[in-house]
């Protein structure tokens, strides 16, 4: 076999899969984000050598778990310049205060806003955080109508009709935490959306799925 190049790799269309035992983290994660650090880097400097400074082949990197998997220094400089260059990076982490507590306050910052698209899932528990998501959403005018009644000598009543505007989240704290299992929001520039989430199991090439991820436990000596 012969041995990896990261060069030869960023100039080609394949794709490499380092797939990490959840009890040996701690061990490999050093291995995997010096394999990754390896790409990016020869990712940049070959896009440095083109005349629109991309890469001639666009690269895209998910990033499962990366805190624990492959916390990479340079994550922050990455999300904010990487698109830029055709190196297209998705990150998937358990809360925000994962990523600070990997990067510190001002990175994690750096790599969420960077993020042109992000998708946030039901059941977390970070007020800050969910607080913060909720004032990114913003507010609308509600319309709020009452009625009042008063009686009069002549043993009258009279009705009358009031109508008063006042400005509300347009989801508050506890709407986001509590957003069921199968959807999230999704918040893509400017916009925002409550979007419904596919399962690989239920997505058309399913059972091509189910082959790769069969071989890739073979090839660990993990069998049924």
């Amino acid at each position: 076999m012969s041995p990896f190049r990261a060069r030869d790799f960023v100039l080609s269309t394949d794709t490499v899969y380092c797939l990490v035992d959840d009890s040996r983290e701690s061990s490999t994660a050093p291995i995997i984000t010096a394999l990754v650090s390896a790409i990016i880097e020869e990712a940049k400097t070959v896009s440095q050598h083109t005349t629109s400074g991309r890469l001639p082949t666009a690269m895209t990197l998910v990033l499962d778990e990366v805190a624990n998997v492959s916390p990479l220094p340079q994550l922050p400089n990455l999300m904010s310049d990487g698109g830029g260059r055709g190196l297209h990076t998705w990150i998937f982490a358990q809360s925000m205060s994962q990523l600070v507590g990997k990067w510190g306050p001002e990175a994690a910052t750096t790599i969420f806003e960077s993020s042109a698209a992000k998708i946030i899932c039901g059941g977390l528990a970070d007020e800050t955080f969910l607080e913060k998501i909720s004032r990114l959403i913003g507010t609308h005018q509600v319309t709020q109508t009452s009625t009042s009644l008063q009686r009069n000598g002549a043993g009258r009543d009279t009705h009358s009709t009031s109508t008063s505007e006042r400005e509300e989240r347009r989801m508050k704290v506890e709407d986001i935490r509590k957003i069921p299992e199968g959807q999230a929001l999704l918040l893509y520039r400017e916009k925002e959306a409550i979007v419904q989430l596919t399962p690989w199991w239920k997505r058309p090439d399913a059972d091509q799925l189910h082959q790769s991820q069969e071989w890739s436990l073979a090839l660990e000596g993990i069998t049924e």
